[in-house]
């Protein structure tokens, strides 16, 4: 019972991981079917399925399907006198899945005007986890918003987004009525999945200036995706707010492409309006 304490505690967290469980066994080997072990990032784990050699070759192969978002299904000889066996005395034979497992995406939306409002609503189809946070509580009333969306107020907009539950896991995007610069102030530093924020190629430089000169560290300035969403030539708030998630589900799905290898080509993005 311990590790599914640890599984939900860990999904509580906005943490991805590793769980390998042995599926069977033939003949002697140190755990039998249903021995669970959870495999962080870090290569820390909890539980166990044998120990030694196998538990080495689990970790290892855990550490790349998590690296590469990919479940696997592998088979282990435990008899040292085999060629390309592990070296283990035990004689038999296990069975091992290894399962990536994640925590649905934490959206936040900094901003309950047009474009915000209607990421919120299509947000809402992907069943993710949402939060709206903005400092006009007349926005944010639930007869506004879809019930999957978290409506979150503050008297500002940086004490509303302190408010939301940003994690490893969460999806930020900045699309403020006049607190984008101080939103991104308070966000950038933290190990947020994604950063986002809408406005001109002028506007972002001056931003991103500002911030610099306040001593941001270069390599935070530049995870930032801005101007935000993909090139579809949107100009509508809807169409806007498209190109927002359709970024967000190809950085969900690990294929989105380099932002900054593409920055010349985003010049005129959809989040390059003078917001």
């Amino acid at each position: 019972m311990i590790i599914y304490k640890k599984i939900v505690e860990l999904l509580s967290a906005g943490e991805t991981f590793a769980l390998a469980q042995v599926v069977a066994r033939e003949g002697s080997a140190p755990r039998g079917a249903g021995a669970k072990m959870l495999v962080r990032a870090d290569g820390s784990i909890i539980g166990t399925v044998g120990g030694g050699d196998l538990e080495a070759m689990v970790i290892k192969e855990a550490l790349e399907c998590l690296d590469k978002r990919e479940n696997r299904f592998r088979e282990y000889s435990l008899d040292r006198t085999a060629s390309g066996n592990l070296n283990m005395q035990c004689g038999g034979r296990v069975s091992v899945s290894i399962e990536v497992v994640s925590p649905p995406p934490h959206l936040v939306i900094a901003g309950a005007g047009h474009v915000g409002m209607a990421l919120a609503r299509m947000a809402s189809e992907l069943q993710w986890q949402i939060e709206m946070a903005d400092d006009r509580a007349e926005l944010l009333e639930p007869a506004l918003l879809t019930p999957e969306v978290k409506g979150v107020w503050g008297k500002t907009y940086v004490e509303a987004v302190r408010k939301t539950s940003i994690s490893a896991n969460s999806l930020v995007v900045i699309v403020t009525r006049n607190a984008d610069a101080e939103v991104l102030e308070e966000v950038i530093g933290r190990p947020v999945r994604y950063l986002g924020m809408i406005g001109s190629s002028r506007k972002i430089g001056l931003i991103k200036n500002r911030l610099a000169e306040k001593g941001v560290p270069a390599e935070l300035l530049d995870r930032v995706y801005a101007p935000i969403g993909l090139d579809i030539g949107a100009e509508t708030p809807a169409e806007v707010a498209v190109s927002i998630l359709a970024e967000l589900v190809a950085v969900v799905k690990g294929c989105c492409p380099n932002k900054t290898a593409s920055l010349s080509k985003r010049e005129k993005r959809p989040g390059g309006g003078c917001n």
